[in-house]
């Protein structure tokens, strides 16, 4: 299993950490949830 974690500049200036481990569109709500947190 091998995990790829790509930085994405927000619109807010926030550096936004995405994990996608390739299984599933799950990766990407995880991502969101964590956009909201770090915010």
């Amino acid at each position: 299993m091998r995990l790829i974690v790509d930085r994405v500049m927000v619109s807010n200036d926030v550096q936004v950490l995405i994990v996608d481990d390739g299984s599933s569109d799950g990766t990407l709500d995880m991502a969101r949830r964590s956009r909201r947190t770090l915010r």
